[in-house]
């Protein structure tokens, strides 16, 4: 992203170096998951707002968390918000896009075989916790590991 308001944010990383997570993901598609979630977060917050991301696993399942301590959701905003062209109940907020962001977000996960929950609280801030099929890393799911080292994506 290049934007100005970057700048006025703060962003953390989260994960684990000694075990690191991989699932079964195009690159280009993956990035352009995480690129409108990471977007979202800084387009709807106020400067000062930190985005932290992390990830990890349990079980066998890969994890992804995008967090903020920012604005918040009302509860319509939270049940609308993967629905194609809306962009949120704040008319006064000054926002560039088309209201597809979230959409294409949950169809890549959806996809990737994962799932996408939205955890927010108005005044408070957002998480959003991706979850998918680890496929290296946990002894037990070795065997699942893509034939190609091309057809993963490492998160550390």
């Amino acid at each position: 992203m290049n934007d100005g308001t970057l700048q006025q944010m703060s962003f953390v990383y989260e994960g684990t170096e000694r075990d690191p997570v991989w699932i079964a993901a195009d690159p280009k598609w993956c990035r352009r998951m995480l690129d409108n979630l990471i977007s979202n977060a800084v387009k709807h917050n106020p400067p000062g707002t930190v985005v932290t991301v992390r990830t990890g696993r349990s079980g066998t399942e890969a994890l992804i968390e995008i967090e903020d301590n920012g604005s918040g959701m009302d509860a319509e905003t939270r049940r609308k918000l993967f629905e194609r062209y809306y962009r949120g109940t704040n008319t006064e907020e000054r926002s560039d896009g088309a209201g597809l962001g979230m959409s294409i977000a949950r169809s890549i996960v959806h996809a990737l075989q994962g799932s996408i929950e939205v955890h927010s609280i108005v005044g408070e801030g957002t998480r959003i916790l991706l979850r998918f099929p680890s496929v290296y890393g946990a002894s037990e799911n070795k065997t699942k590991a893509p034939h190609r080292q091309e057809d993963a994506i490492l998160m550390r």
